[in-house]
């Protein structure tokens, strides 16, 4: 449609300017060539012109060739890629070295003979680090017996026991006691805590006269073993024999002091106290073996023929300042 439009315009720019009159026969458009030169005249420029157009326009003599321009894409030049050749890489396994084998020596234990030590001959009193210690000894040398005019059907066998604690804070050593009967030791205490204990052993008094002592013994520092409840006993019966046992007598009214002497005992220096001063433990008079110094408490019983008892108070028969001495 575009290019008809074009021919079109063309036709009439050729036919407006280029026409000529070369007769009746003559229809030729522009660039026809008609032999009419010589009729060609001038017109007036206000006169009409009147074309005689033929109803059929003729289309040019000639058709313009239009070139169609060939566009042709410009070269592209795609490059070549050239993928690189991998390199496979060969692994190679390393060699595995078994481990070495490890053959433990063989320990050689050394023989240790034990040196023969000679025992030590062991001090008197050296107190043992485990429980108290109570030993009893063997029974004191009975003298022969007392021939009289009748047979006695009463036991000669007492039951002796008494309750000890070492006092507060007071180092064991120091809380020592010895037992005596008749001049022969049946016991040792040697605390190993501050715990009240209980001693109970057996004892068979002698027609005559018998005689019981409680001694302080270990380091005398003032500090000592606390004891109270003291009794004797005839096996078969309940009463006891012991005279202030509790060591109630003298009264301290939650206090304490020192005598020479209290009532059923004899002894120099016999400190009598209120329990809980000692050890909380306590809840009564007691005495306390360390006053000043060790010290030991004595208590004479008599006894006739048949074991009847006759007296049982504190004597004059003076202990003096001997020191006991054993061998454990």
């Amino acid at each position: 449609m575009r290019k008809l439009l074009i021919a079109l315009v063309l036709i009439i720019v050729v036919i407006s300017g280029d026409a000529c009159t070369c007769g009746s026969g003559c229809a030729s458009g522009a660039g026809c060539n008609c032999g009419c030169a010589a009729e060609q005249g001038s017109f007036n420029v206000n006169q009409q012109v009147v074309i005689d157009t033929p109803t059929t326009i003729a289309p040019p003599c000639a058709t313009p060739a239009i070139p169609v321009p060939v566009v042709a894409p410009p070269a592209v030049n795609i490059p070549v890629i050239v993928a690189p050749q991998p390199v496979v890489c060969t692994l190679t396994a390393p060699q595995v070295v078994a481990p070495p084998t490890i053959t433990p020596p063989t320990p050689v234990l050394p023989v240790i003979q034990a040196p023969n030590i000679p025992l030590p001959q062991l001090p008197p009193q050296i107190p043992s680090p485990t429980v108290p210690i109570v030993k009893p000894l063997p029974p004191a040398y009975q003298p022969p017996s007392y021939v009289g005019p009748a047979c006695s059907s009463l036991s000669n066998v007492f039951t002796f026991s008494f309750q000890w604690a070492c006092r507060s804070s007071v180092q064991f050593i120091s809380c020592e006691a010895d037992i005596l009967w008749n001049d022969v030791i049946i016991a040792s205490i040697v605390p190993a805590d501050y715990n009240i204990h209980t001693f109970k052993v057996n004892l068979t008094v002698v027609a005559g006269q018998n005689k019981l002592q409680i001694e302080g013994a270990g380091i005398s520092d003032s500090y000592g073993l606390t004891i109270d409840n003291v009794q004797l006993v005839r096996v078969g019966s309940v009463q006891n024999i012991v005279v202030n046992g509790d060591f109630e007598l003298p009264q301290q009214f939650g206090g304490w002091n020192i005598y020479n002497g209290i009532a059923g005992w004899q002894g120099l220096g016999i400190e009598v106290g209120w329990g809980d001063i000692y050890n909380v433990q306590w809840n009564s008079q007691l005495v306390e073996l360390d006053g000043t110094t060790n010290f030991e408490i004595t208590q004479y019983f008599t006894f006739d023929a048949s074991y009847n008892l006759v007296s049982n108070a504190a004597q004059y028969a003076p202990f003096g300042n001997k020191t006991l001495t054993y061998t454990l």
